[in-house]
């Protein structure tokens, strides 16, 4: 499956000058060959930085790769990290074997993994929620705290970058190091394609963290397409992101991240004083994120007291769901805000527009009116989806042909996330060219699953949060487990965490789920399943 032959890459390809060259990387190579072709590849990925150049494009096999080089910081392995070159052009998802193309490349197929776990020992503690035995890890997996002079051929396109680490415990140490476990970018341009970002740590912006510094001359931009940023935790805020600059999403994924002490589970944006910034969300789907404080989806703040300030004045959330996002603090009414903003100055000068979207979790403003939300509804957006795509929409999604082609702030990509083999603008019914989806999954008729088994009315939970203990509703008709049938809970990482034989007798059991660590689990009958949040 030739998932990532979009037309940006591929006019990346064929602008390369006749004197640029293509250094490939495989994990059978050697740092003392030439790296030009897949015959004589490079072993590892610092040494095709090292001898890229403006133009230059590098080619990474499947496999694993960790930093090997410090740039000079001399904080030991911690400190170790890539760094982007300018105009230098990044590609993994090719396979290990033979001679493949560009067109070849999938990265789910072929996983070019960067990671930053150097001796191979992270496990996840399940009573803690957290990751444990990091303390070797590298601070982020990219690293770039300063100008680069990046350009239009700097792209990020087809890695998993995981298992970053920015916990900044000393007062002393260099702030960055507790920003943005993936990659940390400052005052730099980049456009991310087809990545995933897994299994990062911060203090703030779990995977990734985005920055401008108000005193530069600069900017800071990021673009993020066709991309994931699953399974992320910062101590603070931005589970997935942290943003302090230009960013545009468009057919991402934002899920499961959390935000441990503050806000934003998915995304914090806090827009810099004295600096025009904007952010655009365009067909993305952000869910089944947790913070404790707010905006469980998304949270939006101005830093001081020149407010929000957005070129027109706007934030632009176009076609996208926010839905299944989760707010600890609150109580069961006001957990639901998916999207806050929060003006900690005296006047907000811009607007959050919210158009065309699944909005399930509601939204809050610190100040009247300044969320506008148009052709919008807060349904259920009914995913199908199993393995690495879980937020496939169905047949009978409000999702479906729902979206906004217009031409002024319509998504332009040809594809959803998945890539080539999925094109955008089908007809929810027959295939045919029609509307576009919301989300970031286009539903396909031909391909996809067109529906899932009803299992919402199967049984209800309360109180939902729950603190101590879970009671389970058996409705008199409809659902009938067998007799010592198990009832599973099951973390987000798809692991079991509980057991309880069924009480076949009863149309109410209770649960005590008190020993469980604060978040969101499901709660599983046979092939019935329910959300619940534990506080």
């Amino acid at each position: 499956m030739k998932y990532l032959s979009t037309f940006f890459t591929i006019f990346l390809i064929f602008s390369i000058n006749a004197l640029s060259s293509i250094y490939h990387v495989k994990i059978d190579g050697s740092d003392e060959n030439s790296g030009l072709t897949w015959n004589e590849p490079f072993l590892t990925l610092q040494k095709a930085l090292d001898m890229a150049e403006d133009g230059d494009q590098i080619w990474v096999a499947e496999g694993i790769y960790k930093p090997t080089y410090d740039y000079g910081l001399n904080i030991g392995e911690q400190g170790k990290h890539f760094k982007l070159k300018p105009g230098v052009g990044l590609f993994g998802g090719f396979s290990a074997d033979g001679v493949p193309t560009f067109e070849d490349r999938d990265h789910y197929l072929y996983q070019t993994i960067l990671c930053g776990d150097l001796n191979d020992d992270d496990y996840w503690n399940e009573s803690e929620m957290m990751w444990e035995n990091r303390e070797d890890n590298c601070f982020h997996v990219f690293y770039m705290p300063d100008f680069l002079n990046l350009n239009a051929q700097n792209v990020l396109d087809g890695f998993v970058i995981r298992n970053g680490h920015a916990l900044k415990t000393d007062e002393n140490e260099n702030p960055f190091f507790g920003l943005g476990g993936g990659i940390f970018i400052m005052d730099n341009i980049l456009r991310i394609n087809n990545c995933i970002f897994k299994h990062n740590f911060a203090n703030y912006g779990g995977a990734i963290g985005v920055f401008h510094d108000s005193r530069s001359p600069g900017n800071a931009k990021l673009d993020l397409y066709n991309s994931m940023v699953i399974d992320n935790i910062a101590l603070i805020h931005g589970g997935g992101m942290e943003i302090f600059a230009d960013v545009k999403l468009v057919n991402c994924v934002i899920a499961r991240n959390r935000a441990i002490e503050g806000l934003g589970g998915g995304i914090d944006a806090s827009f810099v004083p004295f600096k025009t910034c904007s952010l655009s969300i365009y067909n993305c789907t952000i869910t089944e994120n947790t913070a404790y404080n707010g905006g469980g989806g998304l949270c939006l703040e101005s830093q001081d007291t020149q407010g929000l300030e957005l070129p027109t004045g706007d934030v632009a959330i176009l076609n996208s769901i926010i839905s299944g996002n989760i707010c600890i603090r609150f109580s069961a009414t006001d957990e639901i805000y998916g999207v806050y903003l929060n003006s900690l100055g005296e006047e907000l000068t811009g607007k959050v527009y919210i158009n065309y979207c699944i909005l399930g979790d509601g939204y809050q403003s610190s100040e009247d009116n300044y969320i506008v939300v148009s052709n919008t509804s807060n349904q259920t957006p009914k995913f199908v989806g199993t393995g690495e795509h879980p937020y496939m929409i169905q047949q009978t999604s409000p999702c479906l042909d729902a979206g906004s082609s217009i031409p002024l702030h319509a998504n332009n990509e040809p594809f959803d996330i998945r890539g080539s083999k999925f094109p955008r603008k089908l007809n929810g019914l027959d295939g045919t060219e029609g509307t576009i989806d919301i989300g970031a999954y286009e539903f396909n008729v031909h391909q996809d699953p067109v529906s899932v088994k009803e299992f919402d009315i199967a049984f209800g939970l309360y109180p939902n949060p729950a603190t101590e203990y879970i009671t389970i509703t058996k409705p008199s008709e409809g659902f009938e487990p067998s007799e010592g049938s198990e009832i599973k809970i099951i973390n987000t990482l798809g692991e079991c965490v509980m057991t309880v034989e069924t009480q076949h007798a009863e149309s109410l059991q209770r649960i005590d789920v008190s020993h469980l660590p604060p978040g969101v689990y499901f709660l599983r009958i046979g092939d019935k399943t329910r959300k619940f949040v534990k506080v």
